[in-house]
């Protein structure tokens, strides 16, 4: 019997459905225009990483975490940016499911930057070396459990969006 990664090795599986699609793209598209694509999808997440570094950036200017209690501050950016995310990139899938430069720019780049794990690890790990054991834990456990809590509401809210804008244009 083979092994998983035996049987995987004759076949190449993607884990992202778009990428089978981009490589068929691709194969049809002279290898100068691809770089120049995958070099302005670099340039996206750029730009999109400033701006979401910056709204972290004003976030925890305005509300500086203190080392010995609760950060609410990078908590709050991390669960927003779960719900932007799963509100995001939901609709982006569903209203432009071929799309190569939203997706990167937005998730990757705006929101990626935005959000922050160096961040919230290094504040629990100061939590937990400076005594602070509950506080620490429960900023751990917090922040995942918010921040799973957050992508399901955020998708939700797009699929109720996306009901709306299917009913509206029903019923018009």
């Amino acid at each position: 019997m083979d092994t998983p990664s035996e049987e995987m090795a004759g076949r190449r599986e993607s884990v992202d459905p778009d990428v089978e699609t981009v490589r068929r793209a691709e194969r049809a598209v002279p290898e100068r225009s691809r770089r120049m694509v995958h070099y302005a999808i670099l340039a996206l997440i750029a730009a999109g990483g400033a701006v979401g570094a910056v709204g972290r950036w004003a976030v925890l200017a305005l509300f500086p975490p203190s080392p010995s209690h609760f950060p609410w501050s990078t908590f709050w950016v991390n669960v927003t940016g779960s719900a932007l995310l799963g509100f995001v990139l939901l609709l982006l899938l569903v209203q432009f499911p071929s799309g190569r430069f939203a997706r990167p720019m937005v998730a990757t780049g705006v929101i990626g930057a935005y959000t922050t794990f160096s961040t919230y690890a290094v504040e629990a790990d100061t939590l937990l070396a400076r005594g602070h054991v509950a506080v620490g834990v429960a900023y751990l456990g917090g922040s995942v459990l918010a921040g799973l809590a957050a992508v399901w509401a955020g998708m939700a809210a797009a699929r109720w969006v996306l009901r709306t804008e299917r009913w509206l244009a029903s019923a018009g």
